[in-house]
């Protein structure tokens, strides 16, 4: 989600009109996604949803929005069925930018270890077994795919850390841990809002502020021995009828919450890091991945995840899982990206999620039951992720389900003379997914210095024989590609 700014020595985290301060040594982020913005906005909601192809001022910002139905609604409005003209990205002053701050990874960058939280609190609702192994899966896949091109986190690998190395998708999934700890500060938490939010026509019974979720990721990690550093990830998730709100203040009163009706400026879900730097150089890290209950076809036609093709899609046809697997998705990469602050964000501090936010593009399959993504052999209704190269490439183009390979082309004469020079051309390699950064040539294995960036570059060989032309290209996502040529050189 959009983020806020920080200093040297405090965090002042403003979301939307909400301010976090939190003083050294913990510096403390809280990012959130997912939005819900209603027609029927109140004086505390920040947008507006209109026609299609309009615009509507928020916070004195020109936003293009979506539909006037509630669907899942985004950080720049509402994102129902989008039109060409209607990138999710419009008024959230893309490209991202890295800010000189934390990516996540230990010696690989990009590398990161989840491990799922399923809280169930004492007097609340239980998860069910579907949820837990749904959630479980779709972590072991994306792990699965762990350097693969076929889904929305090979995009990230375009991004690179403070030393300008490109992050890895490098994911490992841990098994689930099942909690039943006591509510931490259990007097300093917000009463739930009533009403109704679910498809089922319930709401909510209990609450809890981001601090006392943040606190309960942090004694888990803590009581079991569990790493605390930027390569480990703890997604926590909230049972049905759970409501989350950042401080004490409910919707009701102004406050910024999980999904109530009506909506009062909700989330689906937010990450939160604290960290501090030890004398030797390293970091410690709780980071944190805050899931309510989702929300689809709820009260006023909410719904969690992207909902672009017209509808929601529920490839697995298990609803909750379908919908908090985008959810998830969205908040790891902002995790990856952006753990702490001060990662990868555009000029009005939105992350790369938050600019593809709802938006999933092509569907395949039955109507209802579709998805866009195949990983590890199972189907998934994920939202795209921002790609500054394909933003770069085509301004259409910045939301991408996966990174394309590039191609590299070697053209030239097959037959050549001693001492006769000769042009080869390297003009038809493309880079479907960015732009071709790198050329480099070798003859006959030597790396050619002289051709090095030469787009037609002139070869002659002052020996008989065959011999070989090889170009390696390599794109905006740190992929390479390769062509050869082989020439036959007489007297």
């Amino acid at each position: 989600m959009k983020e806020g700014s920080t200093t040297t020595h405090k965090t002042y985290l403003i979301w939307r009109a909400v301010l976090f301060v939190a003083p050294l040594p913990l510096l403390l982020s809280l990012f959130s996604s997912f939005l819900f913005w209603p027609s029927q906005a109140g004086a505390a909601v920040r947008a507006v949803c209109s026609a299609p192809g309009t615009k509507a001022a928020i916070g004195g910002e020109p936003r293009l929005v979506g539909a006037s139905s509630p669907h899942v609604l985004s950080a720049g409005g509402c994102s129902g069925v989008h039109l060409a003209s209607m990138l999710p990205y419009i008024g959230q002053s893309p490209p991202l930018t890295f800010q000189g701050g934390y990516t996540v990874g230990d010696g690989l960058p990009g590398n990161i270890t989840i491990t799922p939280i399923f809280w169930r609190i004492p007097g609340s609702n239980t998860f069910g077994n579907p949820f837990k192994n749904g959630i479980s899966r779709f972590l072991t896949d994306i792990a699965a795919d762990s350097g693969k091109l076929s889904n929305p986190f090979s995009v990230l690998t375009q991004y690179r850390n403070a030393f300008t190395v490109h992050l890895a998708y490098s994911i490992k999934a841990s098994p689930y841990l099942l909690v039943t700890d006591p509510v931490p500060y259990q007097g300093s938490g917000c009463t739930p809002d009533s009403g109704p939010v679910y498809n089922d026509g319930t709401g909510y019974t209990s609450c809890y502020t981001s601090t006392q979720l943040y606190q309960e990721v942090s004694n888990v990690v803590a009581s079991r021995g569990l790493p605390a550093d930027l390569s480990h990830v703890y997604p926590i998730f909230l049972p049905k009828g759970v409501e989350v709100c950042y401080t004490a203040r409910n919707a009701a009163a102004g406050g910024t919450c999980s999904p109530t009706t009506p909506a009062h400026g909700s989330f689906c879900a937010y990450h939160q890091g604290g960290y501090f730097q030890n004398p030797n150089g390293s970091v410690t890290a709780t980071l944190a991945i805050i899931e309510p209950w989702p929300v689809w076809s709820g009260q006023g036609g909410l719904t969690c995840g992207p909902t672009d093709s017209g509808a929601a899609q529920y490839p697995n046809h298990l609803p909750q899982v379908d919908i908090d697997a985008s959810v998830l998705s969205h908040e790891l990469a902002e995790t990856i990206t952006d753990p702490t602050g001060g990662g990868w964000i555009t000029s009005t501090y939105y992350e790369v999620g938050d600019l593809c936010d709802g938006y999933a593009g092509s569907v395949h399959g039955i109507p209802g039951y579709g998805y866009n993504t195949v990983i590890n052999g199972d189907y998934y209704y994920l939202q795209e992720e921002f790609s500054n190269a394909g933003y770069a490439n085509n301004a259409n183009n910045g939301c991408a389900a996966n990174w394309i390979m590039p191609i590299a082309s070697l053209t030239g004469p097959q037959t050549a003379k001693v001492g006769v020079g000769f042009r080869v051309s390297t003009t038809a390699s493309v880079a479907p997914s960015g732009s071709i950064v790198n050329y480099a040539l070798s003859l006959d294995g030597v790396p050619w210095k002289a051709g090095a960036g030469v787009r037609n570059p002139l070869v002659t060989f002052t020996s008989p024989g065959t011999h070989v032309i090889d170009l390696v290209v390599t794109d905006s996502g740190n992929y390479t590609a390769k062509a050869r040529l082989s020439v036959q050189v007489s007297q």
